[in-house]
């Protein structure tokens, strides 16, 4: 894609949400759910993989890599600019979109930074 620049994915958001990066009772509802399902699973698999293994070295851990995804929730934007008028990235973009299974909600390019990020990178490729 020539004379297409794609700008740095940026946080868009309030420094308090990283205090508390779950927004809606919809995300925290599945987010609840994905820990009180998934993380046991893990301590349980990783406690039959090393018995001898005290349990507070492998509970403190996937704890805290339970915490991780929360913060891939908070939005983020970035930005595609192109020296002419670029119709034909709008088909690009779309399709880029589907791909990783997402619709477009706006003009404007914001989201989860997950999800950016993924996009960025098929978009540069």
């Amino acid at each position: 894609m020539k004379n297409v620049t794609l700008s740095a994915v940026v946080r868009n958001h309030a420094r308090r949400r990283l205090l508390c990066p779950i927004v809606t009772w919809r995300q925290l509802a599945l987010y609840a759910a994905t820990l009180a399902l998934g993380l046991p699973v893990i301590v349980v698999l990783t406690h039959l993989l090393d018995p001898s293994a005290p349990l507070a070295c492998i509970v403190g851990p996937v704890l805290a890599g339970g915490l991780l995804p929360a913060f891939m929730l908070l939005p983020g934007r970035f930005e595609v600019t192109t020296r002419f008028q670029a119709h034909h990235l709008l088909g690009t973009l779309d399709a880029s979109l589907d791909r990783l299974g997402y619709l477009q909600a706006a003009a404007d390019i914001a989201g989860p930074l997950g999800p950016l990020r993924a996009l960025q990178r098929q978009l540069s490729s």
